[in-house]
């Protein structure tokens, strides 16, 4: 059964009323499992508002992901191919250089055997049954006032909200909170400004954001990270905030990121109706990181509204993407020195381009910086990072923000960064992990960064 005639099933199975399918129906978490195989969201509630649709509490049962390694080049242009077509879910997206992981269902399993079995492609199984890894989750609402906030466990996006409220009243002085726009199931996207000195005077700006893919968790941990350390320990930051202003937007897919909190875990894209056939299989959504308007609609984008990399109908079509667009451009006083796109998983330090093998001409300095970045990280805890533009280290993807913030908004050290871990849990990453992978994560930007300010050349 291939994946575009097991949706249609699953449809069919769910508006007919039959309850019986173990493929489609999902099954009650294990509430006896382990405490350390949770990923913990703290003490939930349960969330009245919670609306009962066909992906509520989506099982993963049966499912695996493996890992491959492509050999050749017509494997890895065939591994390209099957990425590009949308059907599969690839973990990580295609490397000639290193591995490629793809979830797979019970249905997509022996399919993909048969493709790796005939371009002889290296593979082990990477997880054996995410069902087991993902036992356990607790979720729900976390009631907050804002200052529940923590990094030993992950949090819901009205915790955060909550927490970004309380900062931007208790430290006036240092944070500004903008709500750049509104997502299409009307949640707010918050960014934060971050500085000292008077207000109407503008450094050079840093911008981060985060959790493009709802499933990322990690990359607003991170983030939410960066932002209490500057905002609680200014003077620990001094030259940093001397010499830059902070713009951090610490969820930039709310309504995927509910999704995945409440439905379905690993949700990727955003939420919108596409308005076609698509909404009928459940292919809702746009790849947020392939909406930007710098050579939209390249390689490594999908057409197809079900593709999981779809770029939608056009540049900036989504709410989200044109809120970003528009306070860039509505702040034009500002000049971006750096950008960092914070993204899950599998450890690299990314430069622009992404659409093309081309380099930037001023790729070497690029790189020097991103080089000082992960050699901060490793010295910490051992982490090691790859470093190069996407099509080195992974391959072509067009429409990224990397890309737009360097060739369109001029901020010359425009990165994304793939955060922890290597793929042993992939994007279920403990929530024990979040604070090592935020401080190390914390050092090696902000080394990067002082490193950017005794250049001081943003231009």
């Amino acid at each position: 059964m291939t994946n575009k005639i097991w949706k249609i099933f699953c449809v069919l199975t769910f508006l007919l009323g039959l309850k019986s399918s173990t493929i489609c129906i999902p099954l009650e978490s294990d509430t006896h499992s382990e405490p350390s195989q949770s990923l913990s969201l703290g003490e939930a509630t349960a969330d009245a508002n919670v609306p009962h649709d066909s992906e509520i509490y989506s099982s993963f049962k049966g499912y695996r992901v493996y890992r491959l390694q492509a050999n050749s080049t017509k494997a890895f242009d065939a591994l390209v191919k099957l990425h590009d077509e949308g059907d599969l879910d690839f973990w990580k997206a295609p490397s000639f250089r290193g591995e490629t992981d793809i979830m797979v269902n019970g249905n997509q399993e022996k399919e993909l055997k048969d493709f790796m079995g005939f371009y002889k492609i290296d593979n082990t199984v990477l997880i054996d049954d995410l069902d087991i890894l993902m036992n356990g989750q607790r979720l729900g609402r976390l009631k907050s006032d804002g200052k529940a906030m923590s990094w030993t466990e992950y949090h819901y996006m009205e915790t955060i909200f909550d927490w970004l409220d309380g900062l931007a009243t208790f430290y006036p002085e240092l944070v500004t909170l903008y709500t750049i726009g509104m997502t299409t199931d009307g949640n707010p996207l918050k960014l934060v400004k971050i500085s000292v000195g008077r207000k109407d005077r503008h450094k050079p700006g840093v911008y981060i954001d985060a959790l493009y893919h709802g499933r990322e968790w990690i990359s607003a941990s991170v983030a939410t990270w960066i932002i209490n350390e500057l905002v609680t320990a200014p003077s620990r930051y001094s030259t940093l905030l001397k010499n830059f202003d902070f713009y951090i937007m610490p969820i930039m897919n709310p309504d995927g990121y509910a999704h995945s909190c409440n439905y379905n875990r690993l949700w990727r894209k955003s939420r919108k109706a596409s308005g076609t056939w698509a909404d009928f299989l459940g292919c809702r959504g746009v790849d947020l990181n392939r909406n930007f308007g710098f050579h939209f609609g390249g390689p490594g984008s999908g057409t197809i509204p079900c593709s999981l990399i779809y770029r939608g109908t056009h540049a900036f079509s989504e709410p989200e993407t044109s809120a970003v667009r528009d306070f860039i451009y509505e702040n034009r006083n500002v000049k971006w020195a750096a950008y960092f796109a914070l993204h899950s998983y599998g450890q690299k330090w990314m430069t622009p381009w992404g659409f093309t093998e081309v380099k930037p001409v001023d790729y070497d300095e690029l790189i020097r910086v991103a080089r000082i970045g992960v050699a901060a990280i490793e010295s910490h805890r051992g982490t090691k990072y790859d470093v190069g533009s996407a099509p080195d280290v992974l391959y072509m993807a067009s429409g990224g923000s990397d890309d737009w913030f360097k060739g369109a908004a001029g901020c010359k050290y425009s990165y994304t960064i793939e955060l922890p871990d290597y793929g042993f849990y992939g994007f279920l990453l403990p929530s024990w992990e979040i604070i090592p992978s935020a401080n190390e994560t914390w050092f090696g930007i902000s080394t990067a960064l002082r490193s950017i300010a005794r250049m001081r050349s943003y231009a």
